[in-house]
């Protein structure tokens, strides 16, 4: 999985930051050894250094915490004590310390490095809870994209079988009432081409209009124009907007179609329908569907489906337009490319 959680940064190698935590008397064994280590290689290399006797145990105590783990930088202290107050301090080989300097340098010793160790022990600790809780959240995210992915095809499903039957029914009636069923398939089946074009994102559900129509297009001269010699087009620009804006649109473009199916090619009139989406002005969108039809005229445009264009382009903040009087007929939108009823903290 890629994103913000496979991308959880880690202050440790990925084999200390995953890998399982070692058993306590490896981790007690392992800090004494690295404090053992240290004053072996101090003996065989003859290096003391008297005004600094504890300056290569600190890296010893510090490495242990971070390798081992919980319980190693205390042995590693309380080892590197040892070394230091029987190899380095008078009196040499005996764990007595001959004067208050060296006692309190020893104090110091033992307290700022097994307090340092100790904030590095939890600092693994943290790591490694965070990652497994990170593993969890990603194995988490999977299963519900998964089951997202499963919800949405199951719902376009519905759609299409629905969208099927009411097809079937209406191929058992003649003229108005066989356009109507018609009609209504094709507005089913928008709503599962929009979930197949819902894209998920950081404000919410986006859709890609220009695919998205060329579906809608196609489905529209499958079931209204079926029956009418009359061929369907897109053109469009790559033009994003929410899920509530595409429904919208999507109505908007069915109706028209629809309208022109009814009106503008009577008796298997041949013709052309083009649907057409642009930006005329930064922040505007205008919507066209245009036909080479006989018109509609008055009738056409004061008419239930011309009602339905304009309460959906108020939805939008737009405004419809219905150009009839000539020959072949145009309904332009014209709307904002800002969904009006957005959220605004977004």
């Amino acid at each position: 999985m890629t994103g913000p959680l496979a991308a959880f940064p880690v202050a440790l190698p990925r084999w200390m930051a995953e890998g399982p935590a070692p058993s306590l008397p490896l981790r007690l064994g392992g800090g004494a050894s690295a404090a053992t280590a240290i004053a072996a290689l101090q003996f065989a290399l003859g290096v003391e250094l008297e005004r600094y006797p504890y300056a290569l145990y600190y890296p010893a105590v510090l490495a242990a915490a971070a390798v081992l783990g919980r319980g190693a930088a205390l042995a590693a202290t309380f080892a590197s004590a040892v070394c230091v107050s029987f190899l380095l301090l008078e009196p040499r080989n005996s764990l007595a310390v001959d004067g208050t300097p060296d006692l309190l340098a020893l104090t110091a010793f033992v307290f700022t490095a097994g307090l340092g160790g100790s904030l590095i022990e939890l600092l693994v600790v943290a790591i490694r809870r965070l990652k497994s809780l990170q593993r969890a959240l990603i194995d988490e995210a999977d299963r519900l994209r998964d089951l997202n992915d499963e919800l949405n095809h199951r719902m376009m499903n519905n759609f299409n079988i629905l969208a099927s039957l009411v097809l079937l029914e209406g191929r058992s009636h003649r003229d108005a009432a066989a356009q109507a069923f018609a009609a209504l398939a094709s507005r089913v089946r928008l709503f599962a081409r929009l979930h197949a074009h819902l894209q998920p994102g950081r404000r919410g559900h986006r859709v890609e209009l220009r695919p998205f129509l060329d579906d809608l297009c196609r489905d529209l001269g499958e079931t209204v124009l079926a029956a009418h010699p009359v061929s369907l087009g897109c053109e469009m620009e790559p033009i994003a907007l929410s899920d509530r804006q595409a429904t919208a649109i999507g109505l908007i473009v069915n109706e028209a179609v629809t309208n022109a199916a009814k009106h503008a090619f009577p008796h298997r009139r041949p013709g052309t329908i083009a649907v057409r989406l642009a930006r005329p002005a930064p922040g505007r969108l205008r919507l066209e569907v245009a036909d080479d039809g006989v018109g509609r005229g008055a009738a056409a445009a004061d008419g239930g489906g011309s009602g339905l264009l304009r309460r959906l382009a108020a939805q939008l903040g737009g405004s419809v337009s219905i150009d009839a009087d000539g020959g072949g007929s145009t309904v332009t939108v014209d709307l904002p490319e800002a969904d009006p009823m957005a959220d605004p903290r977004y």
